[in-house]
């Protein structure tokens, strides 16, 4: 059974392989929600700055 583990085909290299996909998978998971936070970051801001405009067009006629 030993041996089994010291291989590099083993279980504990195939687990330790899989984890480290599995890290990849959530670095990137966190990365898609961190660029689609700032995407509605962006669209608020957009949001905002046309609602001013209008602000300013009504304020001044």
């Amino acid at each position: 059974m030993n041996n089994l583990f010291s291989k590099p085909n083993s279980i504990k290299h195939y687990i330790k392989n899989h984890s480290d996909i599995l890290k990849l998978i959530s670095v990137m998971s966190l990365d898609n929600q961190l660029y689609q936070q700032q995407k509605s970051l962006v669209l608020l801001e957009q949001q905002n700055f046309i609602q001013q405009q209008s602000n300013n067009y009504y304020f001044q006629n």
